[in-house]
């Protein structure tokens, strides 16, 4: 068959987690039989996608009319793909035996040798591989000793969250702390109330500090990470918020004025009624 310089490396996002800079600086040899990923299938990603002119050809040469064709063209080809399922099992399908012979490999132009041993790293668990610990919550500001976990928080609390996300290193054989930048915590109960992005402090811990919203209910921490290539992050931790007890308000509430004034000049007013009463003729 015909053979492809493919260049569009990731057609679906960005594939740092799979191939490496180097890998993605030169063309891949391929000459096969492209895939159709469902856009809708969010553990089907593309590692290497087809050019915008790409086309599915009947035996003649000519772009198909089969209805279940019409679709395989362009970047929508993909020419080696990425899956990872929910456990976070990791496969590699490419449709090129040819990709991965030693003559397409020995061309030291292409990147057939590289991108074989970039997906053959990821798919054996070499790369990409998250572990986390689970989440840590203290007082920062409000009812209570500041950095005390408790089993509550009041609404407007502010409090301190913290998580530990590593990722595995082939070459040093140890766990190093986790360097993305998009890990995000969410405030739940049904709906978020709240997203933040975590911070990294000194040691690589991903901080955040978020103030409890003004509703009382269970809520839950939930930090949801699913990003091209990484293993998946799914956690939550149960939080209750309570409201104010009786006796923890303000002895005045600014926003209560216009009841005060109301129940004085009420006051005022039976005091002249009845003072009218009583002493006007």
């Amino acid at each position: 068959g015909e053979v492809i310089r493919a260049t569009n490396y990731g057609g679906l996002g960005d594939t740092s987690s799979v191939l490496r800079a180097g890998t993605k600086s030169k063309p891949l040899l391929w000459s096969g039989v492209g895939a159709y990923l469902d856009p809708r299938n969010p553990l089907a990603s593309q590692a290497v996608a087809g050019h915008s002119t790409t086309f599915c050809p009947t035996k003649k040469g000519f772009v198909s009319k089969k209805k279940g064709l019409r679709k395989f063209t362009g970047t929508d080809v993909s020419l080696v793909s990425v899956v990872q399922a929910r456990n976070n099992a990791r496969v590699v399908v490419t449709g090129s035996l040819s990709m991965l012979s030693d003559e397409f490999m020995a061309d030291g132009e292409t990147s057939n040798r590289e991108l074989s041993v970039d997906v053959t790293d990821w798919v054996l668990g070499y790369k990409s591989v998250l572990r986390h610990g689970r989440i840590e919550h203290s007082l920062l500001e409000g009812m209570g000793e500041r950095g005390e976990t408790k089993d509550r928080y009041r609404i407007k609390d502010k409090l301190a969250v913290s998580m530990k996300v590593e990722e595995w290193s082939a070459a040093k054989q140890e766990w190093l702390p986790f360097e993305g930048e998009d890990l995000q915590l969410e405030f739940t109960m049904l709906d978020p109330h709240l997203r933040k992005t975590f911070s990294k402090d000194a040691e690589g811990t991903f901080v955040a500090e978020v103030v409890a919203p003004d509703v009382y209910g269970v809520f839950k921490f939930v930090v949801d990470y699913n990003s091209l290539g990484y293993s998946y992050i799914h956690v939550e931790e149960q939080v209750p918020i309570r409201p104010f007890r009786h006796d923890e308000y303000e002895r005045f509430i600014a926003a209560a004025y216009p009841y005060y004034a109301s129940i004085f000049s009420t006051m005022a007013a039976f005091f002249l009624f009845g003072f009218s009463v009583l002493y006007t003729k």
